[in-house]
């Protein structure tokens, strides 16, 4: 039903570029119990671990949209679940500019080959090896880029220093020119970051260890989001599910 609606809201999205921006969310768990949907990392503090959750968004000029969200499994495919991400992307017949993906996603060479394979083009954050740290402290220009393998899957490894001194590491197959254009791009990945804290407002909590309830849940804020933002309104997230539930409320009373 999720992906059905979101179909319908991205029609006149159709033929238009996107930049598609890949993530990870997780939801903390406080319980004892376990089982194949419980992941080791800590999410919260004084959390035993977490459930999680792969979601994709699409940004369009000014316009952003959940188009995509399943819970994963400690045996799920990652690679495969890419795949499934931009068959899903074809059938809404938006037209992938550049892939944003994130440390997780960019360490994995299967990842990479597959978007090489797909002809998608990609820019990802990648995790400070030791080689990498090497490269770094004999870096003698402020910017590398350079020809670079993950895992024998070739791709391009830029390295660049932004404000504060920070340094920022991609892995990618495209060549900007200057460092600054890489990570002007690479920002706009940060748009799912603010979704999340959005769609957050309208999540309901729950302490169900069944995943479809949890599921369920996570996909009814995800079509809020989507309907508040086809919709234009200049009403505030929170504001908008409050006035839905209210209206939700009035058409279910009974007459006396």
């Amino acid at each position: 039903a999720f992906l059905t609606t979101t179909k319908k809201h991205l029609k006149k999205l159709k033929g238009r570029k996107a930049i598609l921006i890949i993530d990870y969310t997780h939801e903390p768990f406080f319980g004892k119990t376990e089982n194949e949907w419980m992941h080791g990392y800590k999410s919260a503090p004084g959390s035993r671990g977490c459930y999680k959750f792969l979601s994709a968004s699409i940004a369009v000029d000014d316009q952003r949209y959940f188009v995509y969200a399943k819970p994963v499994s400690l045996i799920d495919d990652e690679a495969l679940e890419l795949l499934r991400i931009l068959a899903h992307m074809e059938q809404l017949r938006i037209k992938i500019q550049v892939a944003l993906i994130d440390r997780g996603f960019a360490r994995s060479s299967e990842n990479i080959a597959v978007l090489k394979d797909c002809g998608i083009r990609y820019l990802g954050l990648y995790q400070k090896y030791r080689n990498i740290r090497k490269i770094i402290k004999d870096m003698k220009r402020k910017t590398v880029n350079r020809k670079f393998k993950v895992r024998g899957v070739p791709t391009r490894l830029v390295i660049g220093k932004g404000k504060k001194k920070v340094v920022w590491v991609f892995v990618t197959d495209m060549q900007l020119g200057e460092f600054e254009k890489y990570l002007k791009l690479y920002k706009k990945r940060w748009n799912i970051e603010t979704g999340f804290r959005v769609h957050d407002e309208a999540r309901i909590k729950t302490k169900s260890t069944d995943i479809r309830v949890r599921y369920f849940l996570f996909l009814a804020a995800m079509m809020l989001y989507n309907v508040w933002k086809s919709l234009r309104m200049k009403i505030s997230f929170k504001r908008f599910v409050i006035r839905m539930a209210l209206v939700s409320v009035v058409r279910n009373e009974k007459p006396t």
